[in-house]
């Protein structure tokens, strides 16, 4: 019997369930009877971030470990969201400025370090804007920072960071420092506008505060 704390109060319901998976589909049939969404997981003593994957839905709850809960209306989860994502997009750039330079006076393998992390953060944020995106109603083809649409700037920044692993692979380091400092920084700098436009044309944002 998992022993759940919704929104910091324990909620009096009991809930049969062996697996996340059974418990967050009574969660998520709870919520929506309220319009509201599951927006945060702990389990135990670990908040649980990626909390729809296959993996984490077959995990085997603990009868004796509080599961705590947060909802949020959809309309705020999205708009926290997007704020969280301008602002990655601020330390992205700061990290590419870094790294860049890094390989540039010959930091090579300290930069070869720093490069997955850098990599990862880069598939993030195309991951978090598509998801944005889909649960906004916004169609990425059709939305942008005015100069090209949303959709070919996620396929531009996939196109520079495969040729910056290519680079890398041949170890042409000044050509690894040049997408860098240039194509991936500046294609992020234009990031916010997209995320901006998602903000401004989501159906489900329209009149909320």
């Amino acid at each position: 019997m998992a022993i759940v704390l919704l929104n910091g109060d324990v909620t009096g319901i009991p809930y049969p369930a062996g697996t996340w998976a059974e418990l967050l589909a009574v969660l998520d049939e709870q919520c929506a009877s309220n319009g509201d969404v599951v927006a945060g997981v702990r389990i135990g003593d670990a908040d649980v971030l990626a909390f729809r994957t296959p993996e984490i839905l077959s995990r085997v709850l603990d009868a004796d470990a509080p599961v705590m809960v947060e909802t949020a209306r959809p309309a705020d989860l999205i708009l926290q969201t997007l704020d969280e994502a301008e602002a990655a997009t601020r330390s992205i750039v700061d990290a590419a400025l870094a790294l860049g330079g890094s390989y540039r006076v010959g930091d090579v393998s300290g930069a070869n370090r720093s490069l997955p992390a850098f990599a990862e953060s880069l598939g993030t944020l195309i991951i978090v804007t598509d998801t944005l995106a889909q649960g906004a109603g916004v169609d990425l083809a059709a939305t942008g920072d005015g100069d090209a649409s949303a959709l070919q700037m996620i396929d531009d920044l996939i196109g520079h960071t495969n040729v910056l692993l290519a680079a890398q692979r041949a170890g042409n380091w000044t050509q690894v420092a040049d997408v860098i400092q240039s194509d991936i920084a500046n294609a992020v700098r234009r990031w916010p506008l997209v995320l901006q436009a998602i903000r401004h044309s989501a159906p489900l944002l329209r009149d909320v505060a």
